[in-house]
């Protein structure tokens, strides 16, 4: 891995990535790199509105289509020093990522807890549980352009059990960076 780290976290929504990568980011050094931030820029550079998450995953396809399936993680790996991305849920940038040696952090939550924690606000989540994983459900999809969070999720490196307090949650992934970069000593 060439004497950095590179951190992908993967999960449901509300699981706690983007706490854990603000965590990474202010508390171990990371730079983070956000999936959907990237997404969001994009289609605003584009004059598309992302209104839900139907449009999300369609200008996300569409971007793929454009730029390469793994567009996301080949702007990872361009970077320099210890990276850390929030929300992995493509194959191919899950492959790239492993490739290079970096870490797949599986963050598991169950669905019910996920919910209560998302913000109800972004119009991308849904109003109730039903809808919540039935959505969860819906995305992911079989073609290689969709989303895949259960695949990079099996194919983690390691998982992190997030519906315990995030304090337990926080000390898992230092612990887990401190053992990553022991080993690259």
């Amino acid at each position: 891995m060439s004497g950095r780290l590179v951190l992908a976290l993967a999960g449901l929504p509300g699981v706690g990535k983007t706490t854990l990568g603000s965590f990474a980011e202010e508390e171990l050094g990371f730079k983070v790199f956000d999936g959907s931030t990237s997404i969001r820029q994009r289609a605003s550079e584009d004059g598309v509105t992302l209104t839900d998450r139907a449009s999300y995953n369609n200008f996300f396809r569409k971007t793929q289509i454009e730029h390469g399936k793994a567009w996301i993680s080949d702007s990872i790996l361009s970077q320099s020093g210890d990276v850390a991305q929030i929300g992995l849920r493509n194959k191919d940038d899950a492959k790239n990522i492993l490739a290079i040696g970096g870490i797949v952090v599986a963050l598991y939550c169950p669905p019910e807890i996920c919910f209560e924690r998302v913000n109800k606000d972004d119009p991308k989540q849904k109003s109730n549980l039903a809808e919540f994983v039935a959505m969860i459900d819906e995305q992911e999809s079989i073609d290689d352009y969709g989303s895949h969070t259960n695949w990079v999720m099996e194919h983690a490196t390691v998982s992190i059990d997030a519906s315990r307090p995030l304090t337990h949650t926080k000390t898992a992934l230092s612990l887990l960076v401190d053992y990553y970069a022991g080993q690259q000593m």
